[in-house]
């Protein structure tokens, strides 16, 4: 009977590694090439508001010079889309990312659609920012979906940090487009300064689990500590527009001090963005090129020249598992170094560490996915807004003194298990449905 070659499919092994790492080297690439695309559209958002806001009044020339810095960063977009198509990935990879960049091309498509509203002053800032986020919100679940499909731990963690700040960047460009048409109308809303407060909540949520995740490589960058990056006439603003009394009219000259002051914040911000993608190429590169020395250390072995014994190979039948202990010996004592089964057990064991690794990295973004769920639940049995939602879970999770991801899986659990318990458990937590009356 003919026996494969073990060796040659460790080689596969080692090859498989080093296109996982080939296609993350592309996907930080082009995770890229999205940041410059929803930087682009945030800034067009809050002109857009500072213009609408107005009536008209302000905005309107930078409004059009930044469509134009949009287009070229979407037409960048467009050619890595292009060169994506023709790229092998793993189907389930493969069949994620596609679909979500197929969302995006098409949000995109409609962006045309959305300008020429703005331009005829058919909708008011409140559509123009909404259709603005959930245009944004779709590119961000295109780099989730880059973070939450990549295989290697160290690379997973650069791409979560970057996401949570992108994330927390576009709370920030919210918080600039609803401020900018409250001042812009130079008139304060109570919804719209509750809704600031959430974002700002939100922000620092998301700088929090930057700093978990690379706190260490943003001070290797060059990046400044993420909360050094407020100002004073940022807080100052800030105060202004979420403790004044609602109805209060303000003076119509803040409406572009606030645009401005926000947006150099957002730039700073963007800087940081630039860092951790230049040094998330950085990593991949230098790790392909680990794993290449490591491939070619394979190929360059003959089979005769393994020390192979074939009492020795019985080991994997009879040794303990990898993580169990073994007195007195270590992996080099048990399996001599060019042996066949000390390259296999070594596989073994590397893989199994960047497993484990890989499992913790992904926590936060499993507790992402749960915690949206149950926010999406709680809107639909409850008609809320996601800022009411999110309110409800926090409230909750105080209450409780649980995490607020353990409080979105209880609701997740009783939802399928007791969906009319959950309606009346609801009921007691929640506010009031939001009205649709003007």
């Amino acid at each position: 009977m003919t026996t494969p070659d073990a060796l040659q499919l460790l080689i596969a092994a080692r090859q498989c590694e080093m296109a996982e790492l080939e296609q993350l080297e592309r996907t930080s690439q082009w995770v890229d090439v999205i940041a410059q695309v929803i930087h682009a559209l945030q800034r067009e958002r809050g002109l857009s508001n500072l213009y609408l806001g107005s009536g008209g009044r302000r905005g309107q020339t930078e409004l059009q010079q930044q469509r134009q810095v949009s287009d070229r960063a979407i037409q960048h977009l467009y050619t890595h889309v292009e060169a994506l198509r023709g790229q092998r990935l793993r189907a389930l990879q493969g069949a994620r990312l596609y679909s979500q960049a197929a969302r995006a091309l098409q949000g995109l498509g409609a962006l045309a659609a959305l300008r020429r509203r703005i331009d005829q002053r058919l909708w008011d800032s409140a559509h123009s920012t909404s259709a603005y986020t959930q245009l944004v919100a779709v590119l961000l679940d295109w780099v989730f979906e880059a973070a939450d499909t990549a295989t290697d731990p160290d690379i997973t963690r650069w791409l979560v940090a970057l996401f949570n700040l992108m994330q927390g960047k576009e709370y920030l460009g919210q918080e600039r487009a609803i401020g900018t048409a409250m001042l812009a109308a130079q008139r304060l809303d109570a919804a719209l300064q509750r809704r600031l407060l959430h974002l700002m909540d939100a922000q620092q949520c998301c700088f929090d689990l930057v700093e978990t995740h690379a706190a260490d490589d943003l001070h290797r960058c060059g990046a400044w500590p993420l909360n050094a990056l407020d100002s004073a006439e940022h807080e100052r603003l800030r105060r202004i527009l979420c403790t004044s009394t609602p109805g209060q009219t303000t003076p119509s000259e803040l409406g572009p001090v606030w645009f401005d002051v926000c947006s150099r914040r957002i730039d700073q911000l963007r800087n940081v963005e630039q860092a951790l993608c230049e040094a998330l190429q950085r990593l991949c590169r230098d790790k392909r090129a680990l794993a290449e020395a490591a491939l070619r250390q394979l190929e360059a072995l003959p089979p005769s020249g393994l020390d192979n014994d074939p009492d020795e190979d019985l080991a994997c039948l009879t040794s303990q598992p990898p993580d169990a202990d073994w007195p007195g010996t270590d992996t080099v004592a048990r399996y001599p170094r060019r042996s066949l089964p000390g390259l296999l057990h070594e596989q073994q064991q590397r893989l199994q560490r960047l497993s484990t690794e890989l499992d913790a990295v992904r926590a936060s973004l499993q507790d992402r996915k749960v915690i949206e769920r149950a926010k999406g639940l709680l809107m639909a049995h409850r008609r809320l807004s996601e800022e009411q939602a999110h309110r409800t879970l926090r409230q909750l999770a105080m209450n409780q003194g649980k995490r607020m991801v353990d409080v979105a899986q209880s609701i997740l659990a009783t939802a399928v298990a007791l969906p009319d318990v959950l309606d009346g458990a609801l009921l007691q937590c929640t506010p009031a449905p939001r009205s649709h009356h003007r």
